[in-house]
C-alpha cells in the first residue's frame, strides 16, 4: 500500500515539474508588466508636481520683475529729475525723454529676464539626453531552458521581456551570436527548434508538435532530448548522404560559423 502511494506521488511529481519553469517565467513577466505600469504611474505623478512647482516659481519671479521694474523706473525718474535740476534744466520740459529712456529699461530688463530664467516645461527636459544608440545587433543570450517549450516561446514570442530570437535571426543572422559560447548554445536549440518545425510540416500544429517532443524527452532533460534528435537526424543524413553534390566552400564556412557539422548538427565536441 505505501510503495503504490509512492509511486502515485512520483508520477504526480513528474507530471508537475515540466510546468514548473513556465509558471515562473509566467510569474516573472507578471511582476515585470506590473513594475512597467507602476514606473509610468509615478512618472505621470512627479510630472504633474514639476509642472505645479514649474507655474509657482514662474509667478513668483514674474511678481518679483514687476516690482523690480517698477522701482528702477522710480528711481531712474527720480535720478534724471536730480540731475537735471542740478544743472539748471526743468524737467518737466524733459518729461518726454524720461519716459522714452523709461520704456527702453523696462524692456531692456524683460529681455535680461527671459535669458536668466527658463524653466524647463516638463520633466523630459530635466532627463540626461540619451546617448546615441550604436547601429548593430543587441546583446542577447538564450536562456537556461528545461524544456521544449520554453525553447519554442523563447523563439517565437521572448521570455521576460527578452526579444523573439526569430526576430533576431532574422533580422541579424550570425551577428547577434558572435561570441563561441553563443553559437554553440544555438546550435544546441537550432535542434529542437528544427524538429518542431518539422513536424509542424508534416501536419502537426505548433503546440501539439511541442507536446509531441515533450513526450518524447518525459522525465530526462532537455539535454537528453536534444542528444537523441542529433542522433536521429545524422541517421537520416547518412541514408540520404549517397548521391548527395558536395558542399561549395561559402555553405561550408557558414556552417562553420553558425556552429554546425557536416550533416548540418551541432558541433558536440564544441559543448563537451
Amino acid at each position: 500500500m505505501n510503495l503504490a502511494r509512492v509511486q502515485q506521488q512520483a508520477t504526480l511529481l513528474q507530471q508537475a515539474l515540466p510546468q514548473i519553469p513556465a509558471a515562473i517565467y509566467n510569474c516573472r513577466d507578471a511582476l515585470l508588466a506590473q513594475g512597467a505600469k507602476l514606473n509610468g504611474l509615478i512618472q505621470s505623478v512627479l510630472d504633474g508636481r514639476l509642472m505645479r512647482v514649474e507655474g509657482t516659481l514662474n509667478c513668483l519671479v514674474q511678481s518679483q520683475l514687476g516690482a523690480a521694474q517698477q522701482l528702477a523706473e522710480q528711481l531712474t525718474s527720480m535720478q534724471l529729475a536730480e540731475q537735471l535740476t542740478s544743472i539748471g534744466i526743468d524737467a518737466a520740459q524733459q518729461l518726454p525723454g524720461i519716459v522714452s529712456l523709461t520704456l527702453r529699461l523696462q524692456s531692456y530688463a524683460n529681455f535680461s529676464a527671459r535669458l536668466q530664467f527658463n524653466p524647463p516645461h516638463s520633466a523630459a527636459a530635466l532627463q540626461p539626453a540619451a546617448a546615441p544608440q550604436p547601429a548593430g545587433p543587441p546583446a542577447y543570450t538564450l536562456i537556461d531552458a528545461h524544456t521544449v517549450a520554453d525553447v519554442w516561446r523563447e523563439y517565437k514570442e521572448g521570455i521576460a521581456g527578452g526579444p523573439a530570437v526569430e526576430q533576431l535571426e532574422r533580422q541579424w543572422r550570425w551577428r547577434w551570436r558572435p561570441a563561441a559560447a553563443q553559437r554553440t548554445a544555438w546550435s544546441w536549440r537550432k535542434t529542437v527548434l528544427d524538429e518542431v518545425e518539422r513536424l509542424v510540416v508534416a501536419g502537426l500544429t505548433p503546440a501539439d508538435a511541442v507536446a509531441e517532443l515533450e513526450a518524447q524527452r518525459g522525465s530526462s532533460t532537455l539535454r537528453s532530448l536534444i542528444d537523441s534528435l542529433v542522433e536521429r537526424k545524422r541517421q537520416r543524413g547518412q541514408r540520404g548522404h549517397a548521391g548527395r553534390p558536395r558542399k561549395s566552400s561559402s555553405m561550408a564556412a557558414r556552417e562553420a560559423r553558425e556552429g554546425l557539422g557536416a550533416e548540418g548538427v551541432p558541433i558536440r565536441a564544441q559543448i563537451d
